[in-house]
């Protein structure tokens, strides 16, 4: 679970490099409940833009997917989808749950979207921009918050994948009771970008959109510490 541009598809990519997970990009799963889902995974095409050098598989204990905001927000409008999901897997289901500074995620979601408008000729201007996507950024965060009320959520720090490498695999690894295998986290640590993107200032804020971000950081504790003017660890 979690929000456009967080850096999720980096965890994902990595947990996908691991010896007993199989973990696929974007399928869309929960719109595939009555079809042979795990079939459907392992046949999957894997499409990472991160590609991390896998440790060969042993025994398969988790499947997962990568679907991120989307999945959020479908269980956001439709909550019983996960408990049809529940009962269609028969298995435990955890979330890996990304979080990436709240300034750098929004300014990357908003930024990306206006080139893409920009290279459409949509009209466009970056506080509209901003302004959608701080509405968003406050939606998902409100169906998150009600799923960790009853689900079994870990939160990952997007910086923390690159700062704290080792403790955060030690972190997943015993979370999802997969193998902590030094070859997989060596083949994480040569392949993920030595320092967090901090993107924050590429787009313009102003003072008012700042002051709800802070406002929203406020709020959640999986936030709490994140700063406009703090660092790419914090």
């Amino acid at each position: 679970m979690g929000y456009p541009r967080s850096g999720h598809t980096v965890v994902a990519s990595i947990l996908n490099a691991n010896p007993n997970v199989i973990c696929t990009n974007q399928l869309h799963l929960f719109d595939k409940i009555d079809s042979d889902i795990f079939q459907y995974m392992k046949d999957a095409p894997q499409g990472w833009k991160v590609n991390i050098p896998h440790v060969p598989k042993q025994e398969i204990t988790v499947m997962g997917d990568k679907t991120g905001h989307r999945t959020t927000d479908l269980l956001g409008k439709n909550p019983k989808r996960l408990g049809e999901m529940k009962v269609k897997v028969g298995v435990p289901i955890k979330w890996i749950h990304v979080v990436r500074n709240p300034f750098d995620n929004i300014a990357t979601w908003a930024r990306i979207d206006c080139e893409l408008k920009q290279r459409k000729n949509i009209p466009f201007t970056h506080k509209e921009e901003l302004n959608e996507k701080l509405n968003e950024y406050m939606s998902l965060n409100q169906t998150i918050a009600k799923l960790r009320k009853s689900e079994d959520v870990l939160t990952v720090k997007h910086e923390f994948v690159i700062t704290r490498m080792h403790n955060t695999l030690e972190e997943m690894a015993e979370f999802l009771e997969i193998s902590f295998d030094p070859i997989w986290r060596d083949n994480v640590r040569n392949t993920v970008w030595k320092q967090p993107r901090i993107t924050r200032r590429s787009i313009p804020w102003t003072q008012k959109q700042k002051g709800q971000v802070h406002d929203i950081i406020a709020q959640y504790d999986w936030l709490k510490g994140y700063d406009f003017g703090g660092c790419g660890r914090c």
